[in-house]
């Protein structure tokens, strides 16, 4: 069971809720996430910046979905830990889904990276 959903005090980013969520959730597919991420500037002061992010789903616990990222935002939110870098593994409710793309829909590049397995797991 994956801990709860990353918040900014903790993790220093969070998911957003989408608009319009999309349906029809189901592992393969590839969901859109939108992010709102911390950051410093270099005069020290905190800012924040949104990004919308691919995941690959990968399966559902509970109330909550699993999803691998298959991208990285192009800012980065702590280099050391790299919470957000490719490979790592997120729950997020689908509430948060802005897009879906659909196994079926999915050409062979996308395919084979949706069946990457996740490379960092959500910490319990």
């Amino acid at each position: 069971m994956p801990r709860n959903l990353p918040t900014m005090e903790h993790d220093g980013f969070c998911l957003l809720d989408a608009a319009d969520p999309a349906e029809g959730i189901a592992p393969g597919a590839l969901a859109y996430l939108q992010f709102q991420l911390g950051f410093v500037d270099q005069n020290g002061k905190p800012f924040t910046h949104h990004q919308s992010l691919w995941v690959v789903i990968t399966a559902q616990r509970g109330k909550y979905w699993l999803g691998t990222l298959l991208e990285a935002p192009f800012l980065f939110l702590n280099d050391e830990n790299e919470l957000l870098s490719i490979g790592t593994e997120l729950p997020f409710l689908p509430a948060h889904v802005a897009e879906l793309l659909h196994e079926a829909d999915l050409g062979p590049n996308e395919r084979k990276l949706a069946r990457r397995p996740a490379q960092r797991r959500w910490a319990a």
